[in-house]
């Protein structure tokens, strides 16, 4: 018989894990941060919210960091032809 003990974490061990998640979706989203951002209807905070998401995804594309959602876009786009056809 297993007696493990469930899992436990702290209210700060919870935060950084949040916090973690939100840099490397920042960091490798800002391809899809940008197009959610563009799809947004006109008001007067689109506007720079949608030159922020703008600004930021060029930075992320110059240093490559958008190269790991393309890779995973590309896989998931041949799974699903291959599982669903074209």
């Amino acid at each position: 018989m297993n007696s493990r003990s469930p899992i436990t974490i702290t209210p700060r061990g919870l935060l950084a894990v949040a916090l973690l998640g939100s840099a490397v979706a920042l960091l490798f989203g800002a391809v899809p941060l940008a197009a959610w951002a563009d799809a947004l209807p006109d008001s007067p905070i689109a506007v720079p919210l949608q030159q922020a998401a703008d600004t930021w995804r060029d930075a992320v594309k110059r240093v490559g960091f958008d190269q790991p959602y393309d890779v995973l876009r590309k896989a998931v786009r041949i799974a699903e032809a291959a599982r669903f056809g074209d």
